[in-house]
């Protein structure tokens, strides 16, 4: 920031100071060391041998930097390196330092490759660099090896189910019926490398986009749930969703078929789920021929059950 003085006497403004100042942003969510390790080492293979180290101190996980010294280096804080007199390596490390800006905002937006494409020049330098200072420093080397033996058992000791917050915060969306931001959380999830996740965001964001005024939502939805429907996951849930929309689009035909492969896909304990959603079908055309095919639906599946 610049503070510019005016003075009327003159008329005539007059540089007083500059300050900068760092912007830290919070991040909605965040990826793991080992996600973003393995996607370090994809983008360059200088960053390989500490990946993970790299990875860590990108996601906060771990604080320790190197920091030139009259013996050669010691490994501190990004505040003790800040105070240190200006070098390369303080110069090159703030770079790095900022990339963790790109990946809080981009996560989840565009896959992290990319985000490697657009903004990893910073982290590459880095990376680099210490593969120099290596070169004159053994013992830095050393040490580098060990915290990335530390940072790979932190990855190791992630949780191996992620972003259950994500999921908590999908359940609340729902039960508060805050349609808008529900398709504005799953959209940031619906290209997770975790495909548990990945479904889930689908089945969100086609839920709240059911719940729209607008057509072409409604019509995207429908392509939502149809390969939701066609998966290997699907749910029960699904289909009847499915089938509603169908139905409130006027596609009353294969709203019927999607009704009726819901019976037949599914055990009877969800058989009154569908028939439900038929009974709506069969009161909006008046089709008594439908309302026999679902009880003859109804009483197959409850033979085989």
């Amino acid at each position: 920031m610049k503070t510019v003085q005016y003075n009327p006497g003159d008329g005539a403004f007059a540089f007083a100071s500059s300050k900068e100042y760092g912007i830290e942003i919070t991040p909605v969510d965040v990826c793991s060391v080992g996600e973003l390790a393995q996607a370090m080492s994809t983008y360059h293979d200088s960053l390989s041998p500490w990946a993970h180290y790299l990875s860590a101190l990108l996601l906060d996980q771990k604080t320790e930097l190197a920091i030139p010294s009259q013996n050669g280096h010691a490994f501190g804080s990004f505040a003790v390196l800040q105070a240190q007199p200006d070098s390369r390596l303080k110069r090159l490390t703030a770079v790095f330092m900022a990339s963790r800006n790109a990946l809080r905002v981009l996560y989840k937006r565009v896959p992290i490759s990319q985000i490697f494409a657009h903004h990893g020049d910073g982290v590459r330098q880095y990376g680099e660099y210490l593969a120099e200072f290596c070169n004159t420093q053994p013992s830095l080397k050393s040490r580098l090896e060990a915290h990335e033996c530390d940072a790979q058992l932190l990855a190791n000791s992630e949780p191996t189910v992620p972003f259950t917050h994500t999921s908590a915060l999908f359940a609340d969306l729902v039960a508060a019926q805050d349609w808008a931001l529900l398709c504005e959380q799953s959209q940031r999830h619906v290209d997770s490398p975790n495909p548990a996740i990945t479904i889930q965001a689908k089945r969100m964001l086609a839920l709240g986009l059911a719940h729209s005024e607008e057509p072409a939502e409604k019509t995207a939805a429908t392509a939502l749930y149809r390969a939701l429907t066609e998966g290997a996951s699907a749910e029960a849930t699904d289909v009847g969703n499915l089938a509603t929309l169908l139905l409130e689009t006027g596609s009353m035909d294969e709203a019927k078929a999607t009704v009726l492969s819901g019976i037949e896909k599914f055990t009877s304990e969800r058989a009154g789920y569908f028939f439900q959603i038929g009974q709506k079908i069969v009161e909006v055309t008046g089709d008594r021929t439908f309302r026999i095919q679902l009880e003859v639906a109804l009483a197959q599946r409850g033979k085989r059950d």
